[in-house]
């Protein structure tokens, strides 16, 4: 008996000493306590020793507010000795109560491991080992990343990182400990890439501007894509919103830019808030740039580092009262995502990430360039004006004008329900045609030897013989024809762009 007592624990200290240099070999263990220097929204807790079969009373939590477009991954940097692949194993908790909902994943440098993308949704109550993947790392400093991707108590308290494919996890305290104890990891005295995010501070206040608009709003698209936000997860609110995703070439020669006139009502400089889109995998490729009048804001957008939706911030020059034009460059050609845009002169405000947050956003932000800018002129052109016509994006129930070649055709063109109607005779008299003849239904234009005439209740204006289609009947409204602004489109190369509707009067730019 005695003899078969001691080779048992000859066999154990034998099979201790093994597991012990196999563990040596190509293996890290990650504490919570590791991530103290880039924590994003994670906290280190204190958990109650054996909760859960718990190895001690320290783990890394996330949020608990569920408000995933907020969250910030935690990152720790080690140094891989040997290169090889390597498995990535996480002890992770779950619970009875709401089970596989305390969800994250992980990614090293900028490459998500996909073989559990739910880590900590196990299903089951207490603690368990969950493997996140395998990737091939190099010799050298690489970052490891946790993303709260549920943002409802994501818990873990150990991190493995092996090249050993036989590796026994830690199953007791005093296993954890001694693989913590072997092969803790050092910190190696680089610290890693911190995700530029602000504190919200979305406080709006009276003596300075805020301008707010979505993708949507744009008078030109250029190669951009509008698309439906539909998708609902890692920090992507599921909604109607459209966004812009640019090419997926990597040719950005092929780019087209993107374009919106905005105003400002008094000289200063301005901050352009864009809300972008960054993922776990490739992160920091999906890049795109903005210019304000011809000239490019200092640095990049889309490289904010969270895997999710977040604003990022970059600053104009000295802008002048008035209306300046935001150009949106597809610069390099990689799935560039963008939704929604700010303009403000307040360095302290700092617009949240909430669905909410951005339609109050939208709402007391409303770009609204009258609203903005009234004592500009709006000036009458009298004298004989073509070419193109240059017009912004107007919200409906206002007035406004027409603009051909830096000079206005009156402000005579109003919005009635969903129709772009202006009036027939302020237009086409400042176009250099002649009312000739005029009734309560009938007006008629002479120019040269060219005649047009408009009918109340007539979708065609009549050229002499020949008919010229109008989206909209002419309508007569307080003793005056008035005719859609989208035949202006059909007359002397005149551009009113409507953008298919003639409610949409695309954007206008004051001289």
């Amino acid at each position: 008996m005695k003899k078969q007592l001691c080779l048992l624990i000859v066999f154990l200290l034998l099979f201790t000493s093994f597991h012990v240099a196999a563990a040596d070999a190509g293996t890290i263990c990650i504490l919570p306590e590791d991530f103290k220097e880039s924590l994003g929204t994670f906290t280190v807790i204190t958990d109650p020793p054996g909760s859960g079969n718990a190895f001690r009373n320290v783990a890394l939590r996330g949020v608990t507010n569920e408000q995933t477009d907020n969250t910030i991954p935690a990152q720790v940097n080690v140094s891989i000795k040997e290169q090889g692949d390597y498995s990535v194993w996480v002890h992770t908790r779950d619970y009875d109560t709401n089970p596989g909902r305390r969800f994250f994943k992980m990614a090293i440098d900028k490459k998500t491991l996909t073989e559990n993308t739910q880590l900590g949704a196990h299903k089951q109550n207490g603690w368990k080992w969950e493997k996140a993947g395998t990737l091939s790392l190099e010799a050298g400093v690489h970052t490891v990343k946790v993303y709260d991707a549920s943002a409802f108590y994501a818990r873990l308290d150990m991190i493995i990182l092996t090249k050993d494919t036989q590796l026994q996890l830690p199953e007791t305290s005093a296993q954890m400990q001694e693989m913590m104890d072997t092969n803790r990891m050092q910190p190696t005295g680089v610290l890693p890439e911190v995700p530029l995010i602000y504190n919200p501070n979305q406080v709006f206040r009276d003596s300075f501007f805020y301008t707010a608009f979505g993708a949507d709003t744009f008078n030109e698209t250029g190669t951009w894509q509008l698309v439906r936000n539909q998708w609902s997860y890692n920090g992507e609110t599921p909604s109607k919103d459209m966004c812009f995703v640019g090419r997926s070439d990597s040719n950005p020669q092929n780019a087209q830019n993107a374009k919106i006139t905005f105003a400002v009502p008094k000289d200063g400089i301005y901050y352009v808030w864009i809300r972008s889109r960054d993922f776990a995998e490739d992160q920091g490729r999906r890049l795109f740039e903005v210019s304000v009048d011809g000239v490019n804001l200092e640095g990049v957008y889309g490289d904010h580092g969270v895997d999710g939706w977040a604003w990022e911030r970059k600053q104009t020059q000295k802008l002048t009262k008035g209306y300046h034009t935001l150009e949106l460059k597809d610069s390099y050609s990689y799935y560039a995502r963008c939704d929604y845009f700010l303009i403000t002169d307040d360095v302290e405000f700092v617009p949240l990430n909430t669905k909410t947050a951005l339609y109050k956003l939208l709402g007391e932000a409303e770009f609204s360039p009258e609203n903005v800018v009234p004592d500009l002129p709006c000036p009458v052109a009298y004298e004989p004006i073509a070419g193109n016509t240059e017009v912004y994006p107007q919200r409906p129930s206002t007035e406004y004008a027409v603009l051909f070649n830096q000079k206005y055709i009156g402000c005579a063109c109003q919005m009635r329900g969903k129709e772009g109607l202006v009036s027939a005779e302020s237009v086409l008299t400042a176009l250099g045609y002649t009312l000739v003849h005029k009734t309560e239904t009938e007006m008629e234009f002479v120019r040269g030897d060219e005649t047009l005439k408009f009918i109340v209740g007539d979708c065609f204006a009549y050229r002499e013989k020949q008919k010229i289609e109008m989206r909209l009947a002419a309508e007569l409204i307080q003793n005056e024809i008035f005719i859609p602004a989208s035949f202006l489109n059909k007359i002397d190369n005149v551009k009113a762009q409507v953008n298919g509707k003639d409610i949409e009067i695309v954007h206008r730019i004051w001289k």
